[in-house]
């Protein structure tokens, strides 16, 4: 899923955070790749944090939107 901006994609995630989707491992990491691609590394960081129950999505959406802001 691609945002044309970050601001339509913070509007998404404050949706999400609002529903039962928040548990969506597959909606987090999504949302971790966007903010990553906006670099928003640090909001990236942050939900990756607070995400209980990673598998290998949520991981390499950090690793690599880690890596893109070297």
């Amino acid at each position: 899923m691609n945002f044309p901006t970050l601001e339509q994609g913070m509007e998404v995630h404050s949706h999400v955070k609002q529903t039962s989707l928040k548990f969506d491992i597959f909606v987090v990491s999504t949302l971790i790749d966007m903010y990553a691609k906006w670099g928003s590394i640090e909001e990236a960081r942050r939900l990756f944090d607070e995400t209980r129950n990673k598998n290998e999505l949520a991981w390499n959406s950090m690793i690599v939107g880690d890596a893109q802001q070297e």
